[in-house]
């Protein structure tokens, strides 16, 4: 992550909250490596928040456990 912070801020002078925010959420080497390789060859900072966006992990979908199913009116 640090490798890919420093080549951000050499290319874009500075990195957003949101990227490094984004930047600790990923934990997989493989995707880690992929950003490495996007920050050299990105054209914008933009650009690479979104394929950042696309390597951050899915979040859990949310429980139903617990919730009530709202009652039918009586008829």
């Amino acid at each position: 992550m640090g490798a890919i912070l420093g080549v951000l801020k050499e290319r874009f002078g500075t990195v957003t909250p949101t990227v490094m925010a984004g930047l600790e959420q990923v934990k997989e080497k493989e995707k880690l490596v992929r950003l490495t390789r996007h920050v050299a060859a990105c054209p914008s900072l933009q650009q690479f928040e979104e394929r950042l966006r696309e390597e951050l992990p899915t979040p859990a979908p949310a429980s139903t456990r617990g919730k009530r199913r709202p009652r039918k009116p009586p008829a």
